[in-house]
């Protein structure tokens, strides 16, 4: 794969040439879409039941500017049924039980 040369003058990063068309790409993109997508009319919501955090959404936002307990990510933790929202502090290099550890500590303090 060809590579631009990076402009030293500037922050741009070096991005990969396509030999790619708009038609082919707009095709391979539809077809993508066929494979991993259900059509929107057969989708279903998610039934949960009405007892708090029995289902939870979990969103990680990560590399923030360094705060100065350390943390530098966010868990954005919402209770569906009741649409408590949780934002716990964290590492961007915690491991997956570490961060469960986190949020098992807040829904603890928070029941």
């Amino acid at each position: 794969m060809d590579r631009k040369k990076r402009n030293e003058g500037n922050n741009s990063l070096a991005t990969p040439k396509l030999n790619v068309s708009k038609g082919m790409l707009s095709r391979r993109v539809t077809m993508l879409r066929q494979q991993n997508h259900k059509p929107y009319e057969s989708l279903q919501p998610v039934i949960s039941l009405p007892c708090p955090f029995h289902t939870v959404t979990i969103d990680l936002a990560f590399r923030f500017p360094q705060a100065h307990d350390e943390s530098n990510a966010l868990t954005v933790a919402v209770c569906k049924p009741v649409k408590a929202t949780n934002l716990i502090p964290g590492r961007h290099d915690w491991s997956a039980p570490r961060w469960a550890d986190a949020l098992y500590d807040r829904f603890l303090m928070a029941g």
